[in-house]
């Protein structure tokens, strides 16, 4: 799913609900700012994901919650810290 270049601001939690089937998601060159906790929880096949390019400060292990198939997480241009709790 590709949803770049979308001026998308933040992500919240019900925004991925009904597309489990999705295995690779396309978020760069976004403004995303916020991502709730779980947001990602519901696409339990997905493979790729990536963050690049956004105006993202820190990123935390809880938003990412419950992927269990996640191989490749690309944060590429972007000048985050990750918290693991």
């Amino acid at each position: 799913l590709d949803l770049t270049f979308n001026q998308m601001t933040a992500l919240d939690a019900t925004m991925f609900t009904n597309i489990p089937g999705v295995t690779s998601l396309y978020l760069q060159y976004n403004l995303i700012d916020t991502i709730a906790d779980n947001t990602f929880a519901p696409l339990t096949n997905l493979a790729y994901l990536s963050l690049g390019y956004n105006n993202l400060a820190s990123i935390s292990a809880a938003q990412f919650a419950g992927l269990k198939n996640l191989v490749k997480l690309d944060l590429s241009g972007m000048k985050c810290f990750f918290t693991l709790i």
